[in-house]
């Protein structure tokens, strides 16, 4: 047993250093069940809205549904982040979710569920993950080393790949052949399981204490509060390209990952069950990204990373393009899982350190609304595209597109690196 014991612990000191902090390891167990929660929504989603309509418009409705939020309610949101306890939030947010949830169960054990009644909970469960991603997005800068926040945001994107991409779909279309109410009923107790872990979590206030009751005061400064977070960003020139860079970035992705299943199964061949084995494939390559994130971080600078990371997402698009044969598409989303995983730890990493905690909700809100909104753009641009010609020139657009982008921030992107480097790497570079 002392043995057995030494091992995992061996073990838990590969995957989370100490040195990253005793928090860190609650927060990413939290979120490792939570995203095993995601991931099983992920697959039961689509399958619940299937089975009450065979109009594929109105499922694509519920999918739409569960991102309008992000378009409507992220500015906002990340006021409010700003002005209350972060983790308090985060236990609102898991509750009602959990709530909404067990509505879900219910309606759909005594088959009373319509689609009417299930764009409303899953627009209510968009709501609940605006506030949860904002909130824990501006909390962890504040609960791990300055150092040690690239480290961290690569376990925290390699739990994601694996439960919310690899394992947590998977699961959820076998629960969901064996009842259609148990997916969302395993997805309540994940999200207050969650809570149990984080039980007693010591987060730093960052509030303004001349500030701090205004949300007790009414929403009355919300309009300030909110230009506030965009004049910081606004005039932080890194920040501003970065947020403008994953917009146009996102709208490229939108643009191909929106057509990822007619490609998969009308250029490849493949059936749905091919199609999630690909969407594992990437998960896995996000694994591999994980993992190699320490050994580049130490050996590369962020703004090579940076580079390299864009360059293989212009490579990717154009792969995309060219590729008839699923053989030749399983080390693309090898790849593509890969790289994704680094970039996402590294611009994660640059905004933690580079924006201040007091304004991180509101900043975070807009890059946040940036993604969503590239996404929005760039998928029905891609469906135009492919509808008036093929699949494959919507993806050479889209390549085009990702390789304009990135001649046009190529010489700002060591300046972003810059903005987000270690305290010791920035006392070094002006020594």
């Amino acid at each position: 047993m002392t043995g057995s014991a030494s091992l995992g612990r061996q073990v838990l000191e590969w995957l989370v250093p100490a040195r990253i902090g005793v928090s860190f390891r609650r927060v990413l167990g939290a979120n490792t069940v939570s995203n095993l929660g995601d991931g099983i929504l992920i697959a039961a989603g689509p399958l619940l809205a299937a089975s009450l309509t065979e109009d594929p418009f109105l499922i694509s409705i519920a999918a739409l549904v569960v991102q309008l939020p992000w378009l409507v309610l992220s500015l906002g949101a990340g006021v409010i982040v700003d002005r209350v306890p972060r983790l308090r939030l985060i236990y609102i947010a898991s509750w009602v979710r959990a709530a909404v949830l067990v509505v879900l169960v219910t309606l759909v054990g005594l088959g009373n569920l319509n689609l009417p009644m299930l764009f409303v909970c899953l627009f209510a469960l968009g709501c609940c993950e605006v506030f949860l991603d904002t909130s824990w997005s501006s909390m962890i800068p504040d609960l791990v080393p300055s150092r040690e926040l690239g480290i961290a945001n690569a376990r925290l994107s390699a739990s994601h790949r694996i439960m919310n991409q690899l394992l947590g779909p998977a699961l959820g279309g076998l629960l969901f052949v064996a009842a259609h109410a148990i997916p969302y009923g395993v997805t309540a107790v994940t999200t207050l399981l969650a809570l149990v872990i984080i039980t007693g979590l010591r987060v730093p206030d960052h509030r303004d204490p001349n500030a701090a009751d205004s949300v007790e005061q009414g929403l009355a400064r919300l309009r300030t509060e909110l230009a506030q977070g965009i004049s910081w960003l606004w005039n932080h020139a890194p920040m501003r390209v970065l947020s403008l860079t994953l917009f146009a970035f996102n709208i490229t992705y939108g643009i191909t990952w929106g057509l990822l299943v007619v490609w998969a199964t009308r250029t490849l061949g493949l059936d749905a069950g091919g199609y999630g084995l690909l969407m594992a494939v990437s998960a896995i390559g996000g694994v591999f990204g994980a993992a190699a994130y320490g050994w580049l971080e130490e050996r590369f600078s962020y703004g090579v990373i940076m580079r390299v990371s864009l360059s293989l997402e212009v490579l990717v698009h154009a792969s995309f393009a060219m590729t008839s044969h699923w053989g030749f598409a399983v080390p693309i989303f090898l790849v593509f899982g890969a790289y994704d995983t680094v970039w996402t730890g590294i611009n994660q990493t640059i905004r933690g350190r580079a924006v201040p905690s007091a304004v991180r909700g509101r900043v975070s809100a807009v890059f946040m609304l940036a993604n969503f909104g590239g996404i929005a753009i760039g998928t029905p641009i891609g469906g135009a595209i492919a509808s008036l010609t093929n699949v494959s020139t919507a993806m050479w657009c889209a390549a085009a597109g990702t390789a304009l982008a990135l001649a046009l921030v190529w010489r700002m992107l060591p300046k972003i690196a810059d903005a987000g480097a270690a305290p010791e790497d920035t006392a070094q570079a002006h020594s």
